[in-house]
């Protein structure tokens, strides 16, 4: 997968660039995103605000001001065009409306009819299928131009049907899609739902929900095998709390940006969103046993040196080679090649720390020369303490007699033999 690439548009997204990015790595099976616009009536109405924008702001209606049908045009426009047609496949489809010309007129919205008239059923219209070459029809949905009906236009008129919508996705991805996609059970598949508020077709509050769990498993008519299709919810524009907790509980559903909707409030926003959710779409092998970019291999790349999942493994001082590099406990065993902690130089005219060196670095106080300890009210071993760890053996260890140690203080050896077994008389 091109992750440069994914850089590059996301900067270019931000920034609001409209030219193509050049792919450096096509991916060779690229995902699928199926974008849902949201073409309710309410898309013609100002980004920040519930009042018409006088129009939707194209060529042929004009605006005072600037429409979230227009704002989320651009928006699309810049990341189709900084993607391009080799990262990702992306198919079109609005909501359902009927057509013809001069079919409606929405007077607060158009001085002048328009040629779609939205409404419930069946949810959604596919415009535009995926392809790989399929870029010039996405753009030209989404131009602000219309030459009806060689060269039509995104319009905003009609209810917010969210799962119709999603259910007509899920019947044209299993009945049409999937059938003929010979990388249908390994290729990627994504939806993204934007919307400007919340379903209005149903009085069924989680019916949406419903059909976006449906399409975690989409029968993709290859055998027995389901495909695994994502919804990313988008709400755009003037969203009060109750409409989003709504679209949070779609993002709950699909088990996505840990339950919340993706959220914008204007044109960069929204640009941002896009661009976030490609990049998740985007296919990444991750260590599954499975070929996550459907690119014949698996877990390429991903393993660590030694073939498993994980994190590379960590060299222990155990005479095995843990990290699988051909070495045994290379870099953890100590200066004098044990598995212990580093030794510390003594005064005992040894060479503890194996430097090659002798009671270096101060390890003896100055003018002392270090001898055995003794008993004898004396510091000879040079650490500051007397008679400090001198012992010596008491009591008997013939038969079933043990020895035991007298201790030394003050010079000379206590009475008391600790840990001795005293003879006992015979019975």
């Amino acid at each position: 997968m091109n992750r440069h690439l994914l850089t590059a548009a996301m900067v270019a997204v931000t920034m609001g660039s409209f030219g193509v990015a050049d792919a450096q790595e096509d991916p060779l099976v690229p995902p699928r995103i199926l974008v849902i616009f949201d073409t309710s009536g309410s898309m013609a109405w100002q980004i920040d605000r519930n009042e018409s924008a006088g129009g939707d702001g194209s060529e042929e209606f004009p605006t005072h001001a600037e429409s979230r049908i227009h704002a989320a045009k651009e928006a699309l426009r810049a990341v189709l065009l900084s993607i391009g047609e080799t990262e990702a496949q992306f198919g079109l489809m609005r909501y359902s409306q009927r057509e013809g010309r001069r079919i409606n007129r929405f007077p607060s919205e158009y001085p002048l009819p328009i040629n779609y008239d939205g409404e419930c059923d069946p949810g959604g219209d596919v415009l535009v299928p995926f392809g790989a070459s399929n870029l010039d029809q996405l753009l030209g949905w989404i131009d602000h131009e219309e030459r009806w009906p060689d060269n039509k236009e995104l319009r905003a008129d009609g209810s917010t049907p969210l799962a119709g919508a999603l259910e007509e996705a899920r019947r044209w991805l299993r009945d049409e899609v999937l059938p003929g996609d010979i990388h249908a059970s390994c290729r990627i598949y994504s939806i993204i739902l934007l919307t400007d508020g919340v379903e209005t077709c149903t009085d069924d509050a989680n019916a949406g929900c419903g059909v976006i769990e449906g399409l975690r498993q989409v029968a993709n008519g290859h055998g027995d095998a389901t495909t695994d299709v994502t919804t990313y919810t988008v709400g755009f524009g003037p969203l009060n709390a109750a409409n989003m907790a709504a679209l949070d509980d779609l993002a709950e559903c699909a088990g996505v940006n840990d339950g919340r909707a993706f959220r914008a409030e204007d044109r960069q926003e929204l640009q941002l969103a896009f661009g976030r959710i490609i990049g998740l779409a985007l296919p990444i092998e991750v260590c599954d046993d499975r070929d996550n970019d459907c690119d014949g291999l698996v877990d390429e790349g991903v393993r660590n040196r030694c073939g498993e999942c994980g994190p590379e493994p960590q060299e222990l001082c155990n005479d095995i080679d843990d990290d699988c590099d051909q070495e045994v406990d290379e870099g953890v065993r100590n200066s004098c090649g044990e598995c212990a902690p580093e030794p510390v130089e003594r005064c005992d005219s040894l060479d503890n720390d194996c430097d090659g060196l002798v009671d270096e670095d101060g390890a003896c106080p100055v003018g002392c020369i270090w001898h055995e300890e003794t008993c004898d009210g004396l510091d000879e071993d040079c650490d500051g303490v007397i008679d400090n760890d001198v012992t010596r053996p008491c009591g008997t260890d013939v038969g079933e007699c043990a020895l035991g140690s007298q201790a030394c203080e003050g010079g000379g050896f206590l009475d008391e033999c600790v840990g001795a077994i005293e003879p006992t008389p015979e019975e």
